[in-house]
């Protein structure tokens, strides 16, 4: 982890997330744009985490839980209320969440391919 993940990290460990704060940022998630579908991952991975069907790391749920703050918080850099910009911000800091869990991501979506797999080899029997 460098110094900018860990200072991103060190914000956000120790921010609960409730259920409501899920539920806006997934209604929040069409104002996105091409960073739309990154965001309900993140979500995805999150919940996916909670529920013990995929766990993640300290570190990768705090920067989830840090982005989906971001999003639905209506005071960031730029907010919500201008056109467009307000939501660029939003989506910039989607997109730095999901560079910095790159691999996290890539292993999430491994698990989720096997499950399927599995699941059709079952059907196949």
């Amino acid at each position: 982890m460098n110094e900018k993940e860990k200072e991103y990290y060190e914000k956000f460990k120790s921010t609960e997330i409730s259920n409501e704060d899920i539920k806006k940022g997934e209604a929040k998630a069409k104002n996105l744009g091409d960073k739309k579908n990154d965001f309900l991952l993140l979500i995805e991975m999150l919940k996916a985490s909670f529920s013990g069907e995929h766990p993640l790391s300290a570190w990768a749920i705090a920067a989830i839980i840090g982005a989906i703050i971001y999003v639905v918080s209506p005071i960031d850099a730029v907010p919500d209320f201008i056109p467009v910009a307000g939501w660029l911000d939003d989506g910039a800091v989607v997109a730095v969440a999901v560079k910095a869990l790159e691999e996290v991501i890539k292993a999430y979506i491994k698990y989720k391919r096997e499950k399927i797999n599995n699941k059709w080899e079952e059907l196949e029997v």
